[in-house]
């Protein structure tokens, strides 16, 4: 159910562009490309759990059974089995239609973590990924301990210019780490921009499914540009091709 229920988390907003106008229908191949080789991951999974429950030689099942209780005693484990289970580790880092800066803790193509708390402009207390639960994408601006914070203020601005009468970017969020950050940016705890990697200033563009379709750590316009042009052609047709970090880089 989990595996169907991502299905067409991933395929609805791309078919909603491409519907619209404001993407070529090449982007749709992109579907089969992400969540294929999840498929094929989770019938693997199916298999070995069928064959677990079928096997009759008592040495075999005392063995199932001590790796069960192994993987039940084991916080670490266990875990891992239910994160994997729920898909929640799955990532499309080798997808055509995500790029950007390399990054171990939260790269392109990774999910949007959804235990990171922020606070609003407003005051409005929430999780990072609760600003992304939209039909379209969420430009998410962050400052970092490192953070130039005139620089990172003067591009709020722009971006929010590129949410207007776009189908495909839907609204932008501005989050800081620093205690003196102007009135109109939110809030962040610098333990949370580590543990997402951001020292700077990062520009993350969360597509509706809650992955990351690109992050940019400086250059942040012209990436931002660049993923746009991207996923209205559902390819990348720049010379440097999609794996590259180019003018996000």
């Amino acid at each position: 159910m989990n595996c169907g229920l991502q299905d067409a988390f991933n395929l609805v907003w791309k078919l909603a562009l491409v519907q619209r106008g404001a993407a070529d229908s090449v982007l749709l191949d992109s579907y089969e490309i992400e969540r294929r080789p999840i498929a094929e991951r989770v019938m693997q999974s199916g298999d070995g759990f069928e064959y677990a429950l079928t096997v009759s030689d008592s040495a075999e099942c005392d063995k199932r059974d001590e790796s069960i209780r192994a993987k039940l005693g084991d916080a670490k484990t266990l875990h891992h089995e239910v994160a994997a289970e729920t898909e929640l580790i799955a990532d499309y880092c080798e997808s055509p239609i995500v790029f950007g800066d390399a990054n171990s803790r939260l790269a392109a193509g990774r999910r949007l973590p959804d235990t990171i708390p922020v606070q609003l402009a407003g005051g409005r207390a929430l999780k990072l990924h609760g600003l992304a639960h939209r039909a379209g994408h969420t430009l998410l601006l962050l400052a970092g301990p490192g953070a130039h914070i005139p620089t990172f203020v003067a591009l709020h601005g722009p971006l929010q210019k590129f949410t207007c009468d776009s189908l495909l970017f839907e609204g932008a969020v501005a989050l800081g780490s620093h205690p003196d950050m102007p009135a109109q940016i939110g809030k962040i705890e610098p333990g949370a921009t580590d543990l997402i990697g951001v020292e700077g200033i990062t520009l993350l563009a969360v597509r509706p499914d809650g992955y990351i379709g690109l992050r940019a750590d400086r250059d942040h316009l012209n990436a931002l540009g660049r993923y746009g042009a991207l996923i209205s052609a559902g390819r990348d047709s720049s010379p440097m091709g999609s794996s590259a970090t180019g003018s996000a880089g």
